[in-house]
Protein backbone atom coordinates (compact mmCIF):
# COMPACT_ATOMS: atom_id res chain seq x y z
CA UNK A 1 0.00 0.00 0.00
CA UNK A 2 1.43 2.93 -0.86
CA UNK A 3 2.30 6.03 1.74
CA UNK A 4 -0.27 8.60 2.36
CA UNK A 5 1.18 12.54 1.21
CA UNK A 6 0.11 15.14 3.50
CA UNK A 7 -0.17 18.84 2.87
CA UNK A 8 -1.81 21.73 4.96
CA UNK A 9 -4.12 23.11 1.94
CA UNK A 10 -4.58 21.01 -1.23
CA UNK A 11 -5.90 23.42 -3.75
CA UNK A 12 -7.79 21.77 -7.09
CA UNK A 13 -7.31 24.12 -9.97
CA UNK A 14 -3.68 26.24 -10.95
CA UNK A 15 -5.54 28.74 -12.85
CA UNK A 16 -6.07 32.78 -11.51
CA UNK A 17 -8.00 31.57 -7.93
CA UNK A 18 -5.68 28.70 -7.85
CA UNK A 19 -3.09 30.57 -7.56
CA UNK A 20 -4.47 33.15 -5.42
CA UNK A 21 -5.60 30.60 -2.81
CA UNK A 22 -1.98 29.47 -2.81
CA UNK A 23 -0.74 32.84 -2.08
CA UNK A 24 -2.91 33.56 0.49
CA UNK A 25 -1.95 29.97 2.24
CA UNK A 26 1.77 30.20 1.97
CA UNK A 27 1.30 33.87 3.73
CA UNK A 28 -0.01 32.15 6.73
CA UNK A 29 2.98 29.67 6.37
CA UNK A 30 0.79 26.79 5.58
CA UNK A 31 2.19 23.70 3.25
CA UNK A 32 0.20 23.75 -0.14
CA UNK A 33 0.15 21.58 -2.83
CA UNK A 34 -1.75 22.72 -5.67
CA UNK A 35 -3.02 20.44 -9.01
CA UNK A 36 -3.84 21.60 -12.30
CA UNK A 37 -4.86 18.89 -14.55
CA UNK A 38 -3.18 20.13 -17.63
CA UNK A 39 0.72 20.98 -18.33
CA UNK A 40 -0.24 24.68 -17.47
CA UNK A 41 -3.07 26.79 -16.67
CA UNK A 42 -5.09 26.49 -19.96
CA UNK A 43 -8.40 27.91 -18.96
CA UNK A 44 -10.00 31.46 -18.82
CA UNK A 45 -7.25 32.75 -16.60
CA UNK A 46 -4.98 32.86 -19.66
CA UNK A 47 -7.50 33.38 -22.33
CA UNK A 48 -8.46 36.89 -21.68
CA UNK A 49 -7.37 40.78 -22.19
CA UNK A 50 -5.20 40.95 -19.12
CA UNK A 51 -7.33 43.63 -17.61
CA UNK A 52 -7.17 44.55 -13.60
CA UNK A 53 -10.15 46.21 -13.80
CA UNK A 54 -11.74 48.04 -10.63
CA UNK A 55 -13.54 50.51 -12.63
CA UNK A 56 -16.11 47.88 -14.20
CA UNK A 57 -17.40 46.67 -10.26
CA UNK A 58 -20.35 47.12 -8.25
CA UNK A 59 -19.75 50.06 -5.55
CA UNK A 60 -18.95 48.34 -2.13
CA UNK A 61 -17.40 45.47 -1.06
CA UNK A 62 -16.23 44.04 -4.66
CA UNK A 63 -14.90 47.17 -5.49
CA UNK A 64 -13.03 46.80 -2.44
CA UNK A 65 -12.04 43.49 -3.90
CA UNK A 66 -10.86 44.54 -6.64
CA UNK A 67 -8.59 47.51 -5.42
CA UNK A 68 -6.78 45.01 -3.05
CA UNK A 69 -6.12 42.57 -5.90
CA UNK A 70 -4.79 45.69 -7.84
CA UNK A 71 -2.66 46.02 -4.94
CA UNK A 72 -1.31 42.40 -4.79
CA UNK A 73 -0.95 42.52 -8.64
CA UNK A 74 1.51 45.81 -8.45
CA UNK A 75 3.55 43.74 -5.49
CA UNK A 76 3.66 40.50 -7.23
CA UNK A 77 4.77 42.26 -10.74
CA UNK A 78 7.36 43.06 -8.79
CA UNK A 79 8.05 39.86 -7.11
CA UNK A 80 7.36 37.64 -9.80
CA UNK A 81 9.55 39.51 -12.47
CA UNK A 82 6.41 39.47 -15.13
CA UNK A 83 5.35 42.31 -17.60
CA UNK A 84 2.90 44.67 -15.68
CA UNK A 85 1.57 48.11 -17.36
CA UNK A 86 -0.04 50.15 -14.97
CA UNK A 87 -1.73 51.87 -17.95
CA UNK A 88 -5.27 53.03 -16.67
CA UNK A 89 -8.02 52.82 -18.89
CA UNK A 90 -10.45 54.91 -21.25
CA UNK A 91 -14.19 54.09 -21.54
CA UNK A 92 -14.77 56.12 -24.89
CA UNK A 93 -18.24 57.87 -25.28
CA UNK A 94 -19.68 58.78 -28.72
CA UNK A 95 -23.32 60.18 -28.15
CA UNK A 96 -24.95 62.46 -26.10
CA UNK A 97 -26.67 59.58 -23.70
CA UNK A 98 -23.33 58.13 -23.05
CA UNK A 99 -21.57 61.04 -21.87
CA UNK A 100 -24.63 61.96 -19.40
CA UNK A 101 -23.67 58.29 -17.72
CA UNK A 102 -19.49 59.50 -17.56
CA UNK A 103 -21.16 62.71 -15.89
CA UNK A 104 -23.20 61.03 -13.13
CA UNK A 105 -20.91 58.36 -13.04
CA UNK A 106 -18.17 60.91 -11.98
CA UNK A 107 -19.94 62.68 -9.67
CA UNK A 108 -21.14 59.61 -7.41
CA UNK A 109 -18.14 58.03 -7.40
CA UNK A 110 -15.42 60.09 -4.95
CA UNK A 111 -14.53 56.69 -3.81
CA UNK A 112 -12.42 56.51 -7.01
CA UNK A 113 -9.38 58.11 -7.09
CA UNK A 114 -7.80 59.58 -10.31
CA UNK A 115 -11.22 59.37 -12.11
CA UNK A 116 -12.35 62.28 -14.49
CA UNK A 117 -13.52 63.00 -17.43
CA UNK A 118 -11.48 64.17 -20.56
CA UNK A 119 -12.42 66.43 -23.42
CA UNK A 120 -12.42 64.55 -27.21
CA UNK A 121 -8.71 66.69 -26.87
CA UNK A 122 -7.47 65.17 -24.01
CA UNK A 123 -8.79 61.58 -24.99
CA UNK A 124 -6.71 61.67 -28.23
CA UNK A 125 -3.61 62.63 -26.21
CA UNK A 126 -4.26 60.23 -24.27
CA UNK A 127 -4.77 57.24 -27.41
CA UNK A 128 -3.95 58.72 -30.61
CA UNK A 129 -5.50 55.85 -32.25
CA UNK A 130 -9.40 57.14 -31.27
CA UNK A 131 -11.73 57.92 -33.80
CA UNK A 132 -11.92 61.69 -33.57
CA UNK A 133 -14.91 62.47 -35.79
CA UNK A 134 -18.24 62.02 -33.85
CA UNK A 135 -16.14 61.38 -30.39
CA UNK A 136 -17.51 63.88 -27.47
CA UNK A 137 -15.14 62.57 -24.83
CA UNK A 138 -14.30 59.92 -22.55
CA UNK A 139 -14.09 58.59 -18.85
CA UNK A 140 -10.08 58.44 -17.86
CA UNK A 141 -9.32 55.94 -15.07
CA UNK A 142 -6.08 55.90 -13.41
CA UNK A 143 -6.86 52.53 -11.42
CA UNK A 144 -6.68 49.92 -14.18
CA UNK A 145 -3.66 47.40 -15.00
CA UNK A 146 -2.26 45.59 -17.95
CA UNK A 147 -0.56 41.76 -17.77
CA UNK A 148 -0.06 39.44 -20.18
CA UNK A 149 -2.71 36.59 -18.99
CA UNK A 150 -0.18 33.45 -19.98
CA UNK A 151 3.09 35.53 -19.31
CA UNK A 152 2.01 36.53 -15.36
CA UNK A 153 0.12 32.77 -14.83
CA UNK A 154 3.02 31.05 -15.67
CA UNK A 155 5.59 33.42 -13.41
CA UNK A 156 3.50 34.01 -10.71
CA UNK A 157 3.74 29.69 -10.51
CA UNK A 158 7.32 29.72 -10.91
CA UNK A 159 7.57 32.46 -8.20
CA UNK A 160 4.88 30.81 -5.60
CA UNK A 161 6.81 27.22 -6.41
CA UNK A 162 10.02 29.36 -5.30
CA UNK A 163 8.29 30.31 -2.33
CA UNK A 164 7.39 26.41 -1.02
CA UNK A 165 4.12 25.89 -3.15
CA UNK A 166 4.31 21.98 -4.40
CA UNK A 167 2.64 22.15 -7.89
CA UNK A 168 1.52 18.82 -9.30
CA UNK A 169 0.85 20.06 -13.16
CA UNK A 170 -0.45 17.47 -15.52
CA UNK A 171 -2.42 15.68 -12.20
CA UNK A 172 -6.12 14.99 -12.06
CA UNK A 173 -7.65 14.90 -8.86
CA UNK A 174 -10.47 12.05 -9.33
CA UNK A 175 -11.72 12.11 -5.73
CA UNK A 176 -12.55 13.96 -2.51
CA UNK A 177 -13.64 13.19 0.53
CA UNK A 178 -13.72 15.22 3.79
CA UNK A 179 -9.67 15.04 4.25
CA UNK A 180 -8.74 13.15 1.42
CA UNK A 181 -8.08 13.25 -2.39
CA UNK A 182 -7.01 11.06 -4.76
CA UNK A 183 -5.19 12.48 -7.69
CA UNK A 184 -3.38 10.16 -10.39
CA UNK A 185 -4.34 7.40 -8.25
CA UNK A 186 -2.01 8.60 -5.29
CA UNK A 187 -4.12 9.56 -2.25
CA UNK A 188 -3.81 12.68 -0.31
CA UNK A 189 -4.63 13.76 3.21
CA UNK A 190 -4.65 17.90 3.47
CA UNK A 191 -6.59 20.00 6.15
CA UNK A 192 -8.49 21.98 3.88
CA UNK A 193 -9.16 21.42 0.39
CA UNK A 194 -9.75 23.85 -1.98
CA UNK A 195 -11.74 22.96 -5.50
CA UNK A 196 -11.08 25.85 -7.90
CA UNK A 197 -11.21 24.08 -11.01
CA UNK A 198 -13.34 26.75 -13.36
CA UNK A 199 -15.18 25.38 -16.17
CA UNK A 200 -15.20 21.94 -15.54
CA UNK A 201 -17.99 21.22 -13.43
CA UNK A 202 -17.86 17.25 -14.29
CA UNK A 203 -15.00 15.64 -12.47
CA UNK A 204 -15.52 16.59 -9.07
CA UNK A 205 -19.22 17.58 -7.13
CA UNK A 206 -21.07 18.06 -10.34
CA UNK A 207 -24.50 17.74 -8.26
CA UNK A 208 -23.49 20.27 -6.04
CA UNK A 209 -22.04 22.37 -9.28
CA UNK A 210 -25.37 21.30 -11.00
CA UNK A 211 -27.60 22.85 -8.20
CA UNK A 212 -25.96 25.51 -7.80
CA UNK A 213 -27.26 27.79 -10.31
CA UNK A 214 -23.82 28.95 -12.03
CA UNK A 215 -23.85 29.51 -15.69
CA UNK A 216 -21.67 28.31 -18.45
CA UNK A 217 -20.15 31.23 -20.72
CA UNK A 218 -18.78 31.48 -23.99
CA UNK A 219 -16.77 33.80 -25.55
CA UNK A 220 -15.00 35.36 -28.77
CA UNK A 221 -11.84 36.67 -28.62
CA UNK A 222 -8.79 37.55 -31.64
CA UNK A 223 -5.48 39.15 -31.32
CA UNK A 224 -3.91 41.29 -34.39
CA UNK A 225 -0.44 41.45 -35.13
CA UNK A 226 1.98 43.14 -33.46
CA UNK A 227 1.37 47.08 -33.94
CA UNK A 228 4.67 48.91 -35.29
CA UNK A 229 6.95 49.78 -31.92
CA UNK A 230 5.94 54.07 -32.46
CA UNK A 231 2.54 53.23 -32.06
CA UNK A 232 0.99 52.37 -28.50
CA UNK A 233 -2.81 51.88 -27.96
CA UNK A 234 -2.14 53.84 -24.16
CA UNK A 235 -4.70 52.69 -21.69
CA UNK A 236 -6.67 49.82 -22.41
CA UNK A 237 -10.28 50.85 -24.18
CA UNK A 238 -14.11 50.31 -23.46
CA UNK A 239 -16.75 51.41 -25.14
CA UNK A 240 -20.18 52.64 -25.14
CA UNK A 241 -21.47 49.01 -24.41
CA UNK A 242 -19.78 48.22 -22.17
CA UNK A 243 -21.70 50.60 -20.33
CA UNK A 244 -24.27 48.15 -20.33
CA UNK A 245 -22.12 44.76 -19.54
CA UNK A 246 -20.25 45.90 -16.22
CA UNK A 247 -22.69 46.16 -12.76
CA UNK A 248 -20.94 49.31 -11.73
CA UNK A 249 -23.12 51.74 -14.07
CA UNK A 250 -26.18 49.73 -13.56
CA UNK A 251 -27.72 51.61 -10.70
CA UNK A 252 -27.02 54.99 -12.19
CA UNK A 253 -30.34 57.21 -13.37
CA UNK A 254 -29.27 57.75 -16.82
CA UNK A 255 -28.68 54.23 -17.38
CA UNK A 256 -31.93 52.80 -18.89
CA UNK A 257 -32.03 55.92 -21.27
CA UNK A 258 -28.51 54.55 -22.36
CA UNK A 259 -29.68 50.96 -22.47
CA UNK A 260 -32.80 52.29 -24.80
CA UNK A 261 -30.74 53.74 -26.96
CA UNK A 262 -27.66 51.35 -27.64
CA UNK A 263 -31.13 48.38 -27.71
CA UNK A 264 -32.52 50.48 -30.99
CA UNK A 265 -28.92 50.91 -32.95
CA UNK A 266 -27.34 47.60 -31.60
CA UNK A 267 -30.00 44.41 -31.02
CA UNK A 268 -27.61 41.94 -32.82
CA UNK A 269 -24.66 42.73 -30.70
CA UNK A 270 -26.44 43.57 -27.95
CA UNK A 271 -28.30 39.84 -28.55
CA UNK A 272 -24.69 38.44 -28.60
CA UNK A 273 -23.62 39.67 -25.51
CA UNK A 274 -20.95 41.53 -27.27
CA UNK A 275 -18.87 44.18 -25.79
CA UNK A 276 -15.34 45.58 -26.95
CA UNK A 277 -12.94 45.90 -24.69
CA UNK A 278 -8.90 46.83 -26.12
CA UNK A 279 -5.67 45.90 -24.42
CA UNK A 280 -1.65 46.31 -25.75
CA UNK A 281 0.79 44.08 -24.37
CA UNK A 282 4.79 44.31 -24.13
CA UNK A 283 4.69 42.05 -27.58
CA UNK A 284 3.08 45.33 -29.11
CA UNK A 285 -0.23 42.98 -30.32
CA UNK A 286 -3.97 44.05 -29.65
CA UNK A 287 -6.15 41.85 -27.98
CA UNK A 288 -10.18 42.48 -28.91
CA UNK A 289 -13.33 40.87 -27.82
CA UNK A 290 -15.77 39.74 -26.80
CA UNK A 291 -19.26 38.11 -27.10
CA UNK A 292 -20.83 35.91 -24.35
CA UNK A 293 -22.73 33.14 -24.99
CA UNK A 294 -24.50 31.73 -21.85
CA UNK A 295 -25.73 28.30 -21.14
CA UNK A 296 -24.83 24.35 -21.56
CA UNK A 297 -24.46 23.96 -25.68
CA UNK A 298 -22.36 26.74 -26.71
CA UNK A 299 -21.42 26.91 -30.46
CA UNK A 300 -18.63 24.23 -31.31
CA UNK A 301 -16.97 26.53 -33.40
CA UNK A 302 -15.45 30.07 -33.38
CA UNK A 303 -18.33 32.33 -35.46
CA UNK A 304 -17.06 34.64 -38.17
CA UNK A 305 -20.17 36.67 -37.91
CA UNK A 306 -19.16 37.54 -34.19
CA UNK A 307 -15.62 38.24 -35.18
CA UNK A 308 -17.36 40.90 -37.89
CA UNK A 309 -19.65 42.51 -35.69
CA UNK A 310 -16.94 43.08 -32.73
CA UNK A 311 -14.77 44.27 -35.49
CA UNK A 312 -17.17 46.54 -37.38
CA UNK A 313 -17.79 48.07 -33.73
CA UNK A 314 -14.06 48.65 -32.96
CA UNK A 315 -13.56 50.67 -36.42
CA UNK A 316 -16.35 52.82 -35.01
CA UNK A 317 -13.86 54.34 -32.18
CA UNK A 318 -10.48 53.14 -32.53
CA UNK A 319 -8.58 52.87 -36.21
CA UNK A 320 -5.19 50.54 -35.87
CA UNK A 321 -2.29 50.49 -37.85
CA UNK A 322 -2.21 46.83 -39.01
CA UNK A 323 -5.72 45.37 -38.20
CA UNK A 324 -4.87 41.57 -39.46
CA UNK A 325 -5.27 39.24 -37.34
CA UNK A 326 -3.08 36.44 -35.87
CA UNK A 327 -4.64 34.39 -33.44
CA UNK A 328 -8.40 33.61 -32.37
CA UNK A 329 -9.81 31.72 -29.52
CA UNK A 330 -12.83 30.51 -27.83
CA UNK A 331 -12.94 30.65 -23.95
CA UNK A 332 -15.37 29.92 -20.80
CA UNK A 333 -16.06 30.81 -17.55
CA UNK A 334 -18.40 30.31 -14.70
CA UNK A 335 -20.66 32.98 -13.34
CA UNK A 336 -23.58 33.33 -11.31
CA UNK A 337 -26.76 35.25 -10.95
CA UNK A 338 -26.17 37.00 -8.30
CA UNK A 339 -22.84 38.89 -9.46
CA UNK A 340 -21.48 36.99 -6.47
CA UNK A 341 -18.76 34.12 -7.05
CA UNK A 342 -20.11 30.82 -5.49
CA UNK A 343 -19.07 28.96 -2.82
CA UNK A 344 -19.71 26.24 -0.79
CA UNK A 345 -18.82 23.96 2.04
CA UNK A 346 -20.26 20.19 0.95
CA UNK A 347 -18.34 18.98 4.05
CA UNK A 348 -16.05 19.79 6.35
CA UNK A 349 -12.71 20.92 5.36
CA UNK A 350 -13.40 21.17 1.54
CA UNK A 351 -14.65 24.44 -0.23
CA UNK A 352 -15.87 24.92 -3.90
CA UNK A 353 -15.05 28.31 -4.99
CA UNK A 354 -16.71 28.68 -8.66
CA UNK A 355 -19.10 31.09 -10.48
CA UNK A 356 -16.34 34.06 -10.41
CA UNK A 357 -17.24 34.91 -14.07
CA UNK A 358 -15.32 36.98 -16.31
CA UNK A 359 -13.30 38.98 -13.33
CA UNK A 360 -11.43 36.44 -11.75
CA UNK A 361 -7.93 38.83 -12.61
CA UNK A 362 -9.99 41.34 -11.07
CA UNK A 363 -10.98 40.00 -8.23
CA UNK A 364 -9.33 36.63 -7.20
CA UNK A 365 -6.57 37.57 -4.97
CA UNK A 366 -9.02 39.91 -2.65
CA UNK A 367 -11.40 36.88 -2.58
CA UNK A 368 -8.64 34.68 -1.03
CA UNK A 369 -7.90 37.11 1.57
CA UNK A 370 -11.57 37.39 2.39
CA UNK A 371 -12.23 33.55 1.85
CA UNK A 372 -9.39 31.54 3.28
CA UNK A 373 -9.31 32.55 7.12
CA UNK A 374 -12.53 30.90 7.31
CA UNK A 375 -11.95 28.07 5.26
Amino acid sequence: MKQLKKTDVAIVGGGILGLAFALEAIRQQKKVTVFERNPRARGASVRNFGMIYPLGMRPGKIFERALRTRNLWLELGQSAKFWLNPCGSLLVARSKEEIVVLEEFVSSRKDIEGLRLLTPKEALKKSPGLVQEGLLGALLSESEICVDPQEAIQKISLWLENCGVNFKNSTTVTAVESDQLVANGERWYAKQMIICSGSDLQTLFPNELRNSGVVNCQLQMFRTKAQPCSWLLGPMLASGLSLLHYPAFTALKSYQRLKDRLTKEHPKLLELGIHVLVSQHGHGKITVGDSHEYGDSPAIFYQKEIEDLIRNYLSSFLTLPDAEVSERWLGNYVSHPSGEPWIYKPTDGVMLVNGIGGVGMTTGFGLAQEVLPEC
